[in-house]
């Protein structure tokens, strides 16, 4: 959503290159395996049960910032000059409204700098609570305050009913409303054991990670801070911020100083602080000794791989994985996709080699073991005063990683080509094993929130699109996205804050496999129905933990009991149909496979005209032959574990007996007349034949089948059997059927 303005020109041979070189990617993509399923329930607005909030929908009131309090039963919407508290079962039922208005001065003062509309006005950023308390919730704030940033708090009052606000004075919050900040309130193990906030932001004119450094009185006179130098970062923009043991990690993307002799490009990040970094004596003065920065690597692996650069979001549920949000954008070609990266991951790299550039003019290199002080520089210490100035001037001009962390799997958990992605949440799935839900929510103006569920398998992860919701009928800007476990996802727009109750969709799940992969759902085996999930475990259910539709368990259960075992005679026809189960990801893209009977391996089907697929994804084989024997499946390309049909089939050869007597000369025929199958006699010349297999052809012509491969083997084998006018009625029937 924001533009970092890098700006930078190629020339039309290396343009080309590039379209051609991603054109050739984005086609890999298409197919690759990673968007396992995309059977899913889509829900649009008056489908949807949506409540919504604002003050005046005709002006932009900026809702970009929404905290949800589970405890105290609310939520927290930050906007331009207003905190509203809100009701979180019911946003339509406002607790209280709390003005936070810029003082004069800075108003006076912000018109003259940025006369632009809506610089000047406080627009608050960011929202945290400081306590777990249910009954007497605290908050911390930080707005723009007119190009003044400041700090607030807010607590109930002393009778309790009413919340007020206390102003803290400056902040290190973005003074931008339209730049990237991430901010995290940090209780234990800070300096003197208080609790502190710390920001990643553009603010007093620089970016960088800030930390407010408080005097004897409790006054904040000082902000830890880094080294301004491109090397440390260079225009960055924030991502996400995490307390993770003695350290704080934050993610953002920057202009990859190690690729500027090159070409200029967005790299995405993660940095580290420690928490008792309190600044060296003499250098590096209330800057910190401890950062350290290391490239993240999300990408396509393939002959020209795709890099998604720039990180939008990043989440985790344990401190121990991160899930980033990431997207490209080269030559107008957008893609998201979503990037596990473990912690264990980070440490190893921030414990690596070193990068290095020996003058501002020569390229960057690993650092060589010998030139890296002793003790280590980077390191966690009780009393970062104690540092030596020649660890400190390493760590001044090397915070840069060689290696680069690598995401998990090898390979992105979730992508999403031709789309720009901005904002990620996620959850523990319910009852489901190392599962998890995302929620993801459009950058661009698309309005729309997926919601995915996801496993970890150890080796793989499996993701499934479940649902997808359009909540607008206008083209909206999703800036906040937040949820309420299984009951409630919540929207914030420059508009209105929209609320949607998600407990009732499971009864819209109509297909078997949207409503397994939603693992707030199950399917009712028994009722054909998709309910609510509960903590009660029952055989009655499939959800999306015990049901594996590639195993023996549940293979021939979910399909047919035994799968279907058919005996056709050669030179006849077979079809072979799809199951008739409501299957949302079925009948899309069918693929058909064959197992010999000497053969442990299915193989996909050489299509023809004796071998085809009709409108309806059927299987139909015509003239039959001993080698069409074997096992058929039907595989949805999408989601190649669902198993759309499987046939066991036997063909047999029928004995044609031939008498040749004078007196009885006659051929049986079978034919279908009315629906009812009968025998009836036609005397010829020659010879007496037992046409079973015209029964096949007359059952094709009756039922009006308009695509039928031409049976001229079949004709002319028998056909000077017949008597010839029989023959003749029987060929301008096939004629006028076009199967001659």
């Amino acid at each position: 959503m924001y533009d970092d303005d890098i700006g930078y020109k190629q020339d039309r041979k290396k343009e080309n290159f590039e379209k051609n070189t991603l054109l050739l990617t984005l086609e890999t993509v298409l197919t690759y395996d990673l968007r396992d399923s995309i059977a899913c329930a889509s829900f649009y607005k008056d489908e949807l049960n949506i409540t919504t909030y604002s003050t005046d929908i005709s002006q932009a009131s900026y809702y970009r910032f929404l905290l949800v309090d589970p405890k105290a039963k609310y939520l927290l919407v930050g906007s331009m000059n207003k905190v509203t508290i809100l009701h979180l079962d019911n946003i339509a039922s406002t607790k209280q409204v709390i003005n936070l208005n810029p003082d004069q001065d800075k108003l006076n003062y912000c018109t003259y700098q940025k006369p632009e509309t809506p610089n000047c006005q406080n627009h608050i950023r960011f929202i945290t609570n400081t306590t777990d308390s249910a009954d007497s919730p605290e908050y911390y704030l930080c707005g723009t305050n007119a190009l003044s940033p400041a700090g607030y708090k807010i607590n109930h009052t002393v009778n309790g009913d009413q919340f007020q606000v206390t102003n803290l004075g400056g902040a290190a919050c973005s003074d931008d409303p339209f730049s990237n900040l991430t901010a995290i309130y940090v209780k234990n193990g800070n300096p003197n054991d208080k609790e502190l906030m710390y920001y990643g932001a553009t603010a007093f004119d620089r970016s960088t990670i800030y930390r407010p450094i408080e005097g004897r009185n409790g006054v904040v006179t000082e902000f830890m801070k880094g080294v301004f130098s491109n090397k440390w970062m260079k225009n960055p923009q924030f991502a996400g911020s995490f307390s993770v043991d003695e350290r704080v990690f934050f993610f953002f993307r920057e202009i990859a100083v190690e690729t500027e002799f090159i070409e200029t490009k967005l790299y995405s990040r993660v940095g580290k602080v420690c928490k008792k970094d309190v600044g060296g004596d003499s250098l590096l003065r209330n800057k910190w000794t401890s950062y350290q920065k290391a490239r993240l690597n999300c990408s396509l692996s393939g002959a020209f791989p795709l890099y998604f650069d720039v990180i939008q979001d990043v989440v985790s549920v344990d401190e121990n994985t991160f899930y980033g949000l990431f997207t490209t954008y080269a030559n107008g070609l957008p893609a998201s996709a979503i990037c596990a990266f473990e912690k264990s991951e980070i440490d190893r790299v921030l414990n690596g080699p070193f990068k290095t550039q020996d003058s501002d003019m020569s390229f960057w290199t690993e650092a060589k073991a010998s030139t890296v002080p002793s003790p280590r520089p980077g390191q966690c210490y009780n009393d970062s005063l104690k540092t030596a100035d020649t660890v400190l001037g390493f760590i001044v001009d090397h915070p840069l990683m060689h290696e680069t962390v690598q995401h998990k799997y090898g390979k992105p958990v979730f992508y999403l080509p031709g789309e720009e992605l901005q904002q990620i949440e996620m959850e523990a799935a319910p009852g489901v094993k190392d599962g998890y839900v995302f929620l993801l929510g459009f950058q661009e103006n698309r309005g729309k929130v997926y919601k995915i569920a996801s496993q970890d398998k150890g080796t793989e992860y499996k993701t499934y699109v479940f649902s997808i919701y359009s909540p607008f009928d206008e083209t909206q800007v999703i800036w906040s996205l937040k949820h309420h476990h299984e009951k409630y996802v919540y929207l914030g727009t420059d508009h209105k804050v929209t609320q949607i109750n998600v407990q009732n969709d499971c009864v819209n799940h109509q297909c078997v496999d949207s409503c397994i992969y939603d693992p707030y759902c199950v399917w009712d085996k028994t009722s054909d129905q998709c309910v609510h999930y509960t903590l009660k475990s029952s055989d009655k259910y499939w959800n999306f933990d015990n049901f594996d539709p590639s195993s023996a368990e549940h293979k021939n259960e979910f399909i047919y009991s035994n799968g279907k075992n058919v005996t056709k005679v050669e030179y006849g026809t077979l079809k072979m149909t799809l199951i008739n189960k409501n299957i949302c990801g079925f009948g899309k893209n069918i693929i058909w496979k064959k197992r010999r009977k000497d053969n442990n391996t299915f193989e996909k089907l050489k299509l023809d005209e004796r071998c085809f697929v009709d409108s309806k994804n059927s299987l139909v084989i015509s003239n039959l032959t001993l080698n069409d024997d074997g096992t058929y499946q039907a595989y949805d390309a999408e989601n190649p574990l669902l198993i759309a049909a499987k046939y066991t089939v036997e063909i047999v050869t029928e004995k044609i007996s031939k008498t040749f007597t004078e007196r009885n000369l006659m051929i049986g025929v079978n034919i279908l007349r009315k629906g009812n199958n009968f025998r009836q006699t036609i005397k010829v010349n020659a010879v007496l034949v037992d046409m079973i297999k015209i029964k096949c052809l007359v059952q094709k012509l009756l039922r009006g089948i308009k695509k039928y491969p031409r049976m001229c083997s079949f004709y002319q084998r028998y056909c000077f059997l017949l008597n010839y006018t029989r023959v003749k009625q029987f060929t301008s029937t096939l004629k006028r059927n076009r199967f001659l």
